[in-house]
């Protein structure tokens, strides 16, 4: 019986597949389908996984999947629809529970007659979970006058007909930048491409993350937020019931600028780049950070500066020696030339609780070095630049992407599995999107992890065709900073005679 098992399991057809074909397939790390583990597309539900799992990663026992697509048959009429698994599963055909055996068990049979059409998808889902011991599963089907067979990949496909359903959890905090909006990903029968804000009924952005901050609400507005999905078959869910919130001032959440030092005074070969909490210091002639030469380096701090004050508000830049000071993307300050120490001013006119784009640049030619911004104005006493004022800058570092590799899982059916470690400096949220060789775009998740702290990541993609290709990981963050990587995806041609047939019920 095992023998039989687990050659219906490991065939797969000759010919091959449309890129459509299968189900879409979600494994999950406990048996309540609560903890998303890896998503992908399943030619077929054909599984032994004996005393393994799935997946690398996965637990061998106390797992669960869940299958999702279209049954379309090639005939008219009574269809026998069967299920053999070890441990429970659940079937559901257009939203109606038709098979339920969601308990433990040894392997066993469950069937079921459907009255099917020739072409019409019908809704499916399947839900499997694992306790211990043996893994199996398998659906089949005996079409009318046909004896049992797998359902081929032919008749399975996660066609993407159904918009994706509204999304949940939409909250709103208040940071000093701006509202910040995060919600629940959406669920969609295929996947979901991406979200759509809306502020007062208006679309004002579109984003591959589940988190959004609005930078462009005025001091002490009130306005109205919701949330939508979008799939890539073009389908748009309903948005999220409007959710209201005022922009107050909320100064002092700063983390400080982002620094990147350079060999040389070019500002062109990076040494090192870092979170900070002031613009520069007086350095006395040593180095300022490790790995920079303690002569003969530049410097570059960016960052959002969040306004105290109404009114105009004096920078002072004081240097040894060149430097030049940008703010709201204007040179206010150009002092680039080798001097003493020198301080120089410029007023710009500012409104409390907005955050201007500001650039620092430095370079160090030789003997002593120092550099440190301040600020003044009526009501502020002139002093540096806070670290509680500054805030991180859109198109500052961009996410790091290593360790980029592809592995081919199942030949026959063109799937590979990409990995990559994601590192942000500043620990924003990552989207991660898959360009194929054809330039297709797939969102490939989200990563979200500690400052400077690699992330793991995985993602299995179905390969249009066979042969070597190049695809591109793209990693963006919400600020905008991108960073693409190539990625090598090869996938072996199968031989014909080494694809083992289906073997009949």
């Amino acid at each position: 019986m095992r023998s039989m098992f687990f050659a219906m399991c490991v065939s797969v057809l000759a010919s091959a597949l449309p890129a459509q074909d299968g189900l879409r397939a979600e494994y999950f790390r406990d048996r309540a389908l609560a903890q998303p583990f890896l998503t992908r597309i399943d030619p077929q539900v054909a599984f032994d996984w004996w005393r393994s799992g799935p997946q690398v990663g996965l637990p061998i026992d106390q797992f669960s999947a869940r299958w999702t697509g279209h049954l379309v048959a090639t005939t008219s009429g009574l269809h026998q629809v069967g299920l053999r698994a070890d441990d429970g599963v659940r079937l559901w055909l257009d939203d109606q529970l038709l098979i339920d055996r969601w308990s433990d068990s040894s392997i066993r049979s469950n069937t079921v007659t459907v009255d099917l059409r020739a072409g019409e998808p019908r809704r499916l889902r399947l839900e499997f979970y694992e306790r211990r011991g043996l893994a199996r599963i398998l659906l089949q089907w005996a079409p009318p006058g046909q004896p049992w067979d797998l359902i081929p990949p032919s008749a399975l496909r996660p066609v993407d007909i159904l918009p994706p359903a509204t999304p949940t959890g939409l909250t709103l905090r208040l940071d000093a930048i701006g509202p910040v909006l995060s919600w629940n990903p959406a669920y969609d029968n295929v996947a979901v491409s991406g979200y759509d804000v809306l502020r007062e009924g208006v679309v004002v952005a579109s984003t591959g993350l589940t988190t959004w901050t609005d930078r462009n609400l005025t001091l002490g507005s009130t306005v109205s937020y919701a949330v939508r999905a979008r799939d890539s078959a073009g389908g748009i869910s309903s948005p999220t019931p409007p959710t209201p919130v005022t922009r107050t001032d909320r100064l002092g959440r700063g983390t400080g600028p982002w620094a990147t030092y350079f060999r040389g005074t070019d500002l062109t070969d990076v040494l090192l780049s870092r979170q900070e909490t002031l613009v520069g210091a007086d350095w006395a002639g040593k180095a300022p950070a490790p790995g920079v030469p303690a002569t003969t380096w530049s410097a570059r701090w960016v960052g959002q500066v969040l306004s105290p004050v109404t009114g105009p508000v004096t920078f002072h830049l004081r240097s040894d020696d060149g430097s030049r000071l940008r703010v709201a993307d204007r040179l206010v300050i150009d002092a680039w030339r080798a001097q003493s120490a020198t301080t120089r001013t410029a007023t710009v006119p500012l409104i409390a609780g907005v955050a201007y784009p500001v650039e620092i640049t430095y370079y160090q030619a030789g003997g002593r070095s120092s550099c440190q911004v301040s600020w003044s104005a009526p009501g502020l006493p002139l002093q540096v630049i806070p670290t509680s004022a500054w805030h991180p800058a859109p198109g500052g570092p961009p996410p790091r992407v290593d360790q980029v590799q592809a592995t081919t899982l199942l030949p026959a059916a063109r799937q590979v599995n990409i990995t990559a470690t994601v590192t942000h400096p500043q620990g924003l949220p990552v989207a991660l999107i898959l360009q194929d060789a054809a330039g297709t775009r797939h969102l490939a998740g989200q990563v979200l992890g500690r400052p400077g702290q690699p992330v793991p990541w995985s993602f299995t993609a179905r390969v249009p065709a066979t042969g070597s290709q190049t695809w591109h990981l793209e990693a963006t963050d919400p600020a905008g900073a991108v960073t693409v990587s190539p990625v090598a995806v090869v996938v072996p041609v199968v031989p014909t005679t080494a694809l083992v047939a289906a073997t009949r019920r």
